[in-house]
């Protein structure tokens, strides 16, 4: 049988920057935009689950955010006005407002890029 496919080896010479990537999104529900120091910070998602499940209460909340579920923005749970921050502004909203800890935080970085104007200076 003939081979329908050919083979070529090529050299690119690249005349400009050249962006290689995954292709993979990210939501805001999987990074924290630190404006305080003009960063943004990805989170292991798998160590961060495994973190919240330490607590039932905190997994719950943390489900509750991860699906959009919007008993997060009642009165009772935690409180409208920061309920609706979590949607809004994202993953560190949220953290902030379980109030977790800046340290503990950082266990979870998997790396920290700089915003360079990604980002407003104060808005997610």
């Amino acid at each position: 049988m003939e081979h329908i496919f050919e083979y070529y080896t090529l050299r690119l010479t690249t005349k400009s920057p050249v962006f290689v990537g995954s292709g993979q999104s990210i939501s805001k529900k999987e990074f924290c935009f630190v404006p305080q120091k003009d960063v943004i910070r990805f989170m292991d998602m798998e160590k961060l689950i495994e973190y919240f499940s330490q607590s039932d209460r905190e997994l719950e909340l943390f489900e509750k955010f991860m699906l959009n579920d919007l008993s997060l923005k009642k009165e009772g749970e935690l409180g409208t006005k920061y309920g609706e921050e979590c949607f809004v502004n994202g993953l560190n909203a949220f953290l902030n407002l379980i109030g977790m800890k800046v340290g503990d935080r950082k266990k979870f970085v998997i790396y920290e890029i700089a915003n360079d104007g990604m980002f407003g200076k104060y808005s997610v």
